[in-house]
Order: C-alpha cells, then structure tokens, then sequence
C-alpha cells in the first residue's frame, strides 16, 4: 500500500494524489461531456488543492452510450480528450483511456443498448459492483467515482459499490456546472478562453466554473468481512445470497475441540483467550454479573475453563498459567486478554456484526466491570 511520512516519522497512509495508480470511474449515459467536465474539475481544483491526476479512466455505459463517447472524446479528428490534455499539458500516452476503458453492462450475454427495464438496471448495478470490486483490491490505486453523467439509478448504484468496497483513498463526488454553460456542447474550459454564443447571449468561457462536490458515502468495508459483503446481492436484485447476521446473536463454545462458534461464524482464538472468553460465557449462561480484575475467584474459574480447552496434552501450560495467577487476576492480564478477544471478533466478524458477541463493559470508570450482554438461553456448552 502507498504510504507517505506522517509528522512523527512513522509511515501513513498516503493521499489519493499519491497513490502510483489513480482511477477516475465513472458511470456514463449519453452525455459524454460530463467525463471532460470531471476531469477538469480534479487537474483544476477550485479550492487550490493538489490535482488528482488520472492514470487510467473507466466507463460503465451502453453501446449508445460507448458509441457517443467515443466520437465525443476519442475520435482523432473531433475528440475533445487529446485537445485537453493539451490543453492542460498533460500526457495522453501517461492515463489509460481507450476502447478497452468501456465497459458495456451485459445482460444474458448480450450487451445493452439502452438501460429500460428492472432487469436491465440489476444488470448495471451488478456490472459496477464487480467493476468496484475487482479495482478496489490493488492496495497501490486510489478511486475517484464520478456520479456525473450517468442515470440517477447508475449513480446510486455507483454509490452503493464504493459503500461496500470504498477505502479510506477512495472518493465520490458530483460535478457541479455553471448554470450557463450546463445545456451546452461544452466540455471543459479550453486554453485560451474562447467565447460562445448560449441562447443568444455571448458568455466568455474563462468565467465557467466547474466544482467537485464530494458525496460523503458509508464505507462498510471496515465494518464487515469481504466475505460477507460478497455475499450481498447488488441493488435491484430480489433475494439474497446470503446472510447479513442471525436473527438472535447465538454462541456456540466446544472447549475440547477449542472452537468459538458466533451467530454461525468460526472464531478462532488461541486457547488462552478461548478460555478467557469461555469464562465471560458461562457467567452470562448462569445469570451472573459482569467483572473484572478483582472479582473473587477470577482465577480458579479461568483455570477451570483453561484446563478443558488445554486437556492433558498441555499440562505444562496449565501449570504455567496457574503460576501467573497464583495471586489472582490482575488489570494486565485482565485487560490483554479482553483486548485479544475483542481484536480476534472484529477481524472474524467485522465491527457491525461482531458487535453483540464483544466483551461489553457497564458501570463508571472506577468500577468498569465486563462481560457478554447476551440472551443466555442462546449460549450452549455441546460438549459438556
């Protein structure tokens, strides 16, 4: 991943105009200018910031919607994209844009000419939601998603992609046109400015303005595992393939096979932690209190649970471990294992559903206890 020096000389993650591969994504309909218009607003920024320099260009769209983009922009003669990149001296041969950077939605094999039917739409969502996906696994690109130019439902299905697949690098953004200029067969402010005649008014193309206007989105990668959001069936697409969480959270702990089992979801963790996440169990499985390091007989009831997860194959570890505790559990030992079991939930379970199965905390910070805020009659022991 591409990382940049942070202020304390530790490394960071770097900027989207850092990173070494720079995506412009677009969902495109038959407004091919909307594609220039964006382009110019990331080389141009209007708040003065570093430009977002495109090394590779990618358009969902149609055969219409190629067809026209190609005359549009690519055509040697009339295209508009060499006229900008000389126009901004940029290097043509330096972003990947072509015929390859079209991609027709396809709907049972035969590429759509225009987007009319609910089965052509779950077409284009799933057509993003791949695209989306398959960018967002090179850890050296950074995305920047255009909702301009597209139908209404094509950005919100953009949107939807870069909800699930987003990174912190990633961006989405709309682009916002002079009201003067949006009608026209205008495609970006050339060098020099020219004048044009609008609706019988003469308007000087200096004083376009084209603004970026970022589209906040919630990004769930970090929120659930790929696996999961996998799983989800893009917008428009009835059903599911799969499932967000049990309806019940529900616990399943087998010690002699050391094996957490959350909401159908394996878990694993070492058996120091198991035995530790076991004890937090069984006292929500009684009825009893959350706790902490100072609740009588911690020890004795994390040995117990320890000593049937270990069995007699590591009676060495036992013994290790009750030296340790012979004094009791302590905040150290109490605090890392809870960390430990905690970290292992989240990286298994992502943040949203690993939440209910989280060793919880209750009370003030003087008398912080812990333990699992679970219905007890879906907690079992099968090999007790």
């Amino acid at each position: 991943m591409a990382t940049r020096d942070a202020p304390d000389g530790a490394s960071a993650p770097a900027l989207p105009h850092e990173f070494p591969r720079r995506i412009l994504l677009a969902a495109l309909g038959l407004t091919p200018r909307r594609l220039t218009e964006a382009l110019y607003a990331l080389i141009v920024p209007v708040d003065g910031g570093p430009p977002f320099v495109p090394t590779a260009i990618h358009v969902v769209t149609t055969t219409r919607g190629r067809d026209r983009a190609r005359r549009e922009l690519l055509d040697p003669e009339t295209g508009c994209f060499l006229r900008f990149c000389a126009d901004y001296r940029l290097d043509p041969s330096r972003i990947a844009f072509d015929d390859e950077s079209f991609i027709v939605v396809e709907r049972d094999g035969r590429p759509l000419e225009d987007i009319t039917t609910a089965a052509d739409h779950a077409a284009a969502a799933e057509a993003l939601v791949r695209l989306v996906r398959r960018l967002t696994t090179d850890d050296d690109a950074a995305i920047h998603a255009s909702l301009a130019g597209g139908r209404r439902t094509m950005g919100l299905y953009l949107g939807h992609a870069l909800s699930l697949y987003g990174r912190p690098q990633d961006r989405l953004s709309h682009v916002l046109v002079d009201p003067r200029f949006a009608d026209h067969a205008f495609h970006y402010p050339p060098v020099p400015p020219a004048t044009l005649v609008i609706r019988g008014r003469r308007v000087n193309t200096a004083d376009a303005r084209i603004i970026l206007a970022d589209v906040p989105f919630l990004r769930l990668r970090d929120e659930l595992p790929l696996r999961v959001i996998d799983e989800l069936p893009p917008p428009g697409v009835t059903g599911t393939r799969g499932s967000l969480a049990a309806a019940t959270p529900t616990i399943e702990l087998h010690l002699r096979r050391n094996l957490l089992i959350a909401g159908g979801e394996t878990v694993h963790l070492p058996p120091a932690n198991f035995a530790f996440y076991a004890v937090m169990a069984r006292r929500c499985a009684q009825g009893r209190d959350f706790v902490n390091c100072r609740t009588p007989n911690l020890a004795s009831e994390y040995l117990h649970e320890y000593t049937k997860v270990t069995a007699d194959r590591w009676a060495p570890n036992v013994e290790r471990v009750r030296h340790r505790l012979r004094n009791g559990a302590d905040s150290k030992w109490f605090e890392q294992r809870k960390a430990r079991v905690n970290r292992a939930i989240r990286i298994a379970l992502g943040a949203w559903l690993g939440r209910p199965y989280l060793i919880a905390s209750r009370g003030g910070w003087r008398d912080r206890r812990f333990g699992l805020a679970i219905d007890p009659a879906h907690i079992s022991f099968p090999e007790d």
